[in-house]
């Protein structure tokens, strides 16, 4: 696996120092002022971290975060809605936030995602995992190591990359000062909204990003 070159890494930080600077800043306010004001700071500052996976127009201005947990009924509801969204909306990017909270073992499937993550195969493995029943073990790691060609020792090592460690400790610190407290959390600069919508409810608060 390649290193990050020493540019990428200096993004890495300068992403952090500013993300710290408004959550420090903004820590007073209320959660709606908060986020309001985490957004202005410009969607790849405020949440996209390095290994936050995108689903749309990179360079989209309405932008939806989306905290989620593999164990969620609601969040696999509404994960299929997500596509249908940035296909129909191509000024829409969609920050899909590991966010691991139902159960102990919702930790494996968002590090399995975010290992394949790191071998640029995240989206395949995520809808995957949306769809797999029972619990997440390290069988099932091995499984999809095995589906996507990878060697399963290698894959699972990566399950515990440092990189892998700050994306779930970034989006566990984001959502708590956001104050969300179940899934899915559904966070744009209009506010923070929580539990289940439907694809009418999620196009809804599309065209009010828009029209904003």
């Amino acid at each position: 696996m390649s290193m990050p070159s020493d540019r990428a890494i200096a993004r890495r930080i300068s992403r952090r120092a500013v993300l710290g600077s408004v959550l420090a800043a903004t820590a007073g306010l209320s959660v709606r002022a908060r986020v309001v004001a985490q957004a202005s700071a410009g969607p790849a500052t405020a949440w996209l971290g390095p290994l936050t996976p995108v689903l749309g127009n990179l360079h989209g201005t309405q932008v939806m975060a989306v905290y989620f947990d593999y164990h969620c009924p609601y969040c696999r509801a509404i994960d299929p809605f997500l596509t249908v969204l940035v296909g129909r909306n191509p000024g829409l990017q969609i920050l899909y936030k590991e966010f691991p909270v139902l159960r102990p073992d919702s930790q494996v499937a968002s590090r399995i995602a975010l290992s394949a993550r790191l071998r640029g195969r995240y989206f395949p493995v995520h809808h995957r995992l949306m769809h797999t029943k029972g619990d997440f073990t390290g069988a099932v790691a091995t499984e999809i190591a095995r589906w996507l060609h990878v060697d399963p020792t290698a894959f699972r090592k990566d399950m515990g990359d440092p990189r892998v460690d700050e994306e779930l400790q970034r989006n566990a610190d984001e959502a708590r000062t956001m104050k969300i407290e179940g899934t899915p959390g559904i966070v744009t600069a209009l506010g923070v909204e929580q539990g289940e919508r439907s694809l009418a409810q999620l196009q809804a608060l599309v065209d009010a990003l828009r029209a904003g």
